[in-house]
């Protein structure tokens, strides 16, 4: 079992080793490919540094000054969600009530020609 492992290792090893030349021969030629994975990369880079004390700092005093507007954010989308849910209210309402009125609309004119015809047959 250990030896399968230590062949698995070897295999994952090897594999990595020959990913930047697949990843050049794969975007060769294609500026944008080359452009997101230099930025990917860029990416990785930042995640693998701490960060420092005054960046930690900074990022605490940023955390502290946005907290009221993210909480006025969160009371703005609040008061969207429930103007929304009140105007679809309102507007299905108004279909609905369009609706009945297009229902009645359409049985008086089917009453009507029913009489015209009886009112024609009769003759």
């Amino acid at each position: 079992m250990s030896e399968s492992a230590r062949d698995a290792a070897g295999s994952a090893v090897e594999s990595a080793r020959h990913v930047p030349d697949t990843v050049v021969a794969k975007t060769q030629g294609n500026p944008v490919a080359m452009g997101v994975v230099a930025f990917g990369a860029g990416l990785l880079a930042a995640s693998l540094i701490p960060p420092s004390e005054p960046e930690q700092r900074l990022a605490g005093t940023l955390r502290d000054q946005a907290q009221p507007l993210q909480d006025e954010l969160k009371a703005a989308g609040q008061q969207v969600v429930e103007d929304v849910k009140s105007s679809a209210q309102q507007g299905a309402e108004q279909v609905k009530q369009r609706a009945s009125d297009a229902a009645g609309t359409v049985q008086d004119d089917v009453r009507s020609s029913a009489q015209e015809v009886r009112g024609r047959a009769g003759r």
